[in-house]
């Protein structure tokens, strides 16, 4: 492979590279979860002390 290809191909590459990196950020996703799973502790405490509350 001549060098003018192989930095085609790498620039493509990274190209490529960076578009998929764009498509899957998982951080919403992630942040998203974080949430849930502390509303979901959040209810089930708040529920458990309004049941045991005289």
């Amino acid at each position: 492979m001549s060098r003018a290809n192989l930095d085609l191909f790498e620039a493509d590459l990274s190209a490529s590279l960076s578009n998929l990196q764009r498509i899957l950020n998982f951080y919403p996703l992630r942040n998203l979860a974080s949430n849930e799973l502390f509303l979901i502790y959040l209810c089930k405490n708040v529920t458990a002390l309004i049941l045991i509350s005289p």
